[in-house]
C-alpha cells in the first residue's frame, strides 16, 4: 500500500537420483558398521546405480530397504531411519512403485 517494493533471489539445486544414490552410498559407507552389515547394503545400492532398466534398478532398492531392516541390530534408529527415507526418496525420483517392506511397519524399537 506505500508503494515499497523488495526483490530478492535465490537458486535450487536438483540433485537428480544417481546423485542421491551415490550420497546414500556414502552415507552408508561412513558409518562404519561391520563389513557384515555395510557391504551387503552398498552391494545393493551399487547394483541399483548400475542397473540398466529402471525396473531392475526399483527391486535393487526395495532389496536394499529389506536388507535395512534385516541388519538393523547393527545401527541406531537414526541410522536406520535415514537409509530408509532416503532410499523412498531416490525410489519417488525414479518412478518406482512405493517399497513394502517389513521394516516400514515395524514400530520404533526401544533402546
Amino acid at each position: 500500500a506505500a508503494g515499497h517494493v523488495v526483490s530478492k533471489n535465490f537458486t535450487i539445486t536438483v540433485i537428480g537420483p544417481s546423485q542421491q544414490l551415490g550420497d546414500l552410498i556414502a552415507y552408508v559407507l561412513s558409518l562404519d558398521l561391520p563389513n557384515g552389515t555395510t557391504n551387503p547394503l552398498v552391494a545393493q545400492l551399487r547394483a541399483s546405480f548400475g542397473a540398466d532398466n529402471n525396473h531392475v534398478a526399483c527391486n535393487k532398492m526395495s532389496d536394499f530397504i529389506d536388507m535395512v531392516g534385516k541388519k538393523i541390530e547393527s545401527m541406531t534408529d537414526a541410522e536406520s531411519s535415514h537409509m530408509l527415507s532416503e532410499a523412498q526418496r531416490i525410489m519417488a525420483a525414479t518412478g518406482c512403485a512405493p517399497a513394502q517392506s517389513s521394516m516400514a511397519r515395524q514400530l520404533p524399537r526401544a533402546r
